[in-house]
């Protein structure tokens, strides 16, 4: 069952149309309001990091050519992951750990096209990220959400995955399950 968290109203999104792809990037600020909700309703150490499973040390705003340029790389890797599912998670030990990525992978490679991201820029460890999150276009009609999508299940439909801006490499490939 997928479940769908409201955390920011449509203006303070800003689109972005990177190779066909259909996006988001949330600025900064949405990202720290949202961090700052979490905590008041949870206390330290919650935060945005507990959505994310990222500890965080902070937030900035990707530009569209961070995003253009993490694009135009992100295919590659999600292929990669097909035959190299522990290269992007690092809890692919086992067989089925290994099988479970790779097949899903392939699905997200067949189905490329069909999503919409959201762009969120992290700082960990002092190094600048960008956390992809991924959804299916046919779930949500409006210009790229009016809020986070943070999905449980869903399987393939739904995953993320943490790019270096500077290193310029992708790590911690996450694919929803399903119920």
């Amino acid at each position: 069952v997928a479940m769908v968290a409201g955390l920011a109203n449509g203006n303070e999104l800003a689109p972005v149309s990177a190779l066909e792809i259909e996006g988001a990037i949330i600025p900064a600020a949405t990202v720290q309001g949202w961090h700052d909700s979490i905590r008041k309703g949870r206390g330290k150490p919650h935060g945005i990091q507990n959505m994310l499973g990222i500890a965080v040390d902070s937030f900035w705003t990707p530009t569209k050519d961070d995003v253009a340029t993490l694009e135009s790389r992100l295919p590659d890797a999600i292929k990669r992951a097909v035959v190299s599912p522990q290269q992007y998670d690092k809890f692919a030990t086992t067989k089925e750990a290994k099988e479970f990525i790779s097949k899903n992978a392939k699905a997200i490679v067949q189905n490329f096209r069909r999503f919409r991201r959201q762009y969120i820029g992290l700082v960990v460890e002092g190094k600048k990220y960008i956390y992809v999150n991924s959804f299916p276009k046919d779930e949500f009609h409006n210009d790229n959400t009016s809020d986070f999508v943070f999905v449980l299940d869903g399987g393939f439909w739904y995953w993320q995955i943490l790019y270096n801006a500077k290193q310029k490499k992708f790590s911690h490939l996450n694919i929803n399950g399903e119920a």
